[in-house]
């Protein structure tokens, strides 16, 4: 190995040790002292001062490569013999391998874990949850998983008022008269004639009365051949005219408009996330 590979691997190796050595003793190693990796032969026992990792723990981890003892969370299926421990503290969780002789260790890559929800409804979705790969668990379970998902939540909806313009160039409707007529009502009238004394003795024809026009003079107060206006009582009766007024294309039109409206921003990506730091997952086997 030459140093530039040995200086890497080192520090890399520190860093683990220095992550799982505050993770152990933020959860609460007992006793005021909690120890790294690689102190016992396997870690799995109670030691004086302090508790082993137990097989099938979860860690974050800062390094590049699963140090000995533990295993990458990548979702790999492994021997169910020769990781006899992992597999007796973990069983088929996150995968049942090949249903025979491996299982599957849990895929984290690119997650964040989440408690079980163990009944107490702080996952509202816990009974949905769906297997992370075939023969896995799922529902309220260790090893589930649960899909992305935004909570429900409204955007405003922002319309500062707008008006579309109507624009009419103009038009006319035609008139349609097939015809019609009015009849006329007369109940009947006649007028009265007023002839003056005759002066003239010449005898007429019979049925001319043995009168001319010109031969009329007044008489009781009436004028030389006048006829007496009367009132007829004709009437013109009310007709149905069946005069339509014809539909027309008016041409009229709405104009587009800029309204303003707008609606409130989305957001840009296909997940809804804290900001965060990626490490590592490892399992203790």
């Amino acid at each position: 190995m030459d140093p530039r590979t040995r200086t890497t691997f080192l520090f890399a190796s520190l860093a683990g040790a220095a992550m799982i050595h505050v993770v152990l003793a933020a959860c609460g190693g007992g006793g005021g002292s909690s120890r790294a990796y690689g102190e016992d032969d396997g870690g799995d026992t109670p030691t004086s001062g302090g508790v082993g990792t137990p097989t099938g723990a979860v860690m974050a981890f800062a390094g590049v490569n699963a140090p000995p003892g533990w295993l990458a969370c990548d979702g790999s299926a492994i021997s169910r013999t020769q990781y006899a421990a992992l597999y007796a503290a973990i069983g088929v969780a996150s995968g049942s391998g090949d249903g025979v002789s491996t299982f599957n260790v849990p895929d984290y890559r690119g997650r964040f874990l989440r408690g079980v929800d163990d009944g107490t409804h702080a996952d509202p979705d816990a009974r949905s949850r769906t297997a992370a790969a075939p023969g896995a668990n799922v529902g309220d379970a260790v090893g589930s998983l649960e899909a992305w998902a935004f909570a429900s939540h409204q955007h405003p909806v922002v319309d500062p008022g707008h008006a579309h313009p109507l624009a009419d160039p103009g038009h006319a409707h035609g008139v349609m008269d097939p015809g019609h007529g009015h009849t006329i009502n007369d109940p009947g009238h006649g007028h009265q004639a007023c002839f003056g004394e005759e002066t003239e003795t010449t005898v007429e024809p019979p049925g001319n009365f043995g009168r001319t026009a010109d031969w009329w003079e007044n008489y009781d107060g009436c004028t030389d051949n006048v006829v007496q206006p009367h009132t007829t009582g004709i009437t013109i009766n009310g007709a149905l005219t069946g005069v339509s007024i014809a539909g027309a294309t008016t041409n009229v039109s709405v104009l587009t408009s800029t309204t303003g409206v707008s609606v409130g921003p989305t957001g840009g990506s296909v997940e809804t996330r804290p900001v965060n730091v990626a490490v590592h997952w490892i399992i203790k086997t």
